[in-house]
């Protein structure tokens, strides 16, 4: 949750400098995240798991991700004001299609972050890791897919 409020404060900046993300803004993104993981890896330091974090693996997903995320924000930013109901910027934001395709590409990239660092979790209990990751990532899409349509359904009605 702290990277996705982080991805709207920098769209609310963005909005208001009336400029688009750059590189460098995904990048100053990229390395608020490293700094969540490594926060959330002490977190977990007394426990009997270990995560090998691969950034060249797990950028490839997240940089996509920030980016539609943060261009996501930006137009919703821009479809209301602090008076206009989330639904209704979405509706005036977004087709209906448009909308569910793009928050099942965040989904997707999400799901393919999340199973990259699951598969790098060390254990000194047995288990088997790799079923354990693909079990999450299937769930993942399964449940994300069926809640994306219920939220656009809501919307859209």
């Amino acid at each position: 949750m702290i990277f996705y409020r982080l991805c709207l404060d920098l769209a609310i900046e963005l909005k208001e400098a009336g400029h688009k993300a750059s590189g460098k803004d995904i990048e100053w993104l990229l390395n608020e995240a490293r700094e969540i993981d490594r926060k959330f890896q002490k977190s977990i330091l007394y426990l009997p798991l270990r995560l090998a974090m691969d950034y060249k693996k797990i950028n490839k997903f997240r940089t996509k991700r920030a980016f539609i995320l943060v261009n996501l924000y930006l137009r919703l930013l821009k479809a209301g004001d602090e008076n206009t109901t989330y639904k209704a910027m979405v509706k005036r934001a977004f087709k209906e299609k448009g909308f569910i395709e793009l928050n099942n590409t965040l989904l997707n990239l999400y799901a393919e972050e999340t199973f990259v660092i699951n598969s790098s979790l060390k254990s000194l209990i047995p288990m088997d890791i790799e079923i354990m990751a693909q079990s999450l990532f299937l769930h993942m899409q399964s449940l994300g897919k069926k809640l994306n349509r219920e939220v656009t359904d809501e919307i859209y009605g």
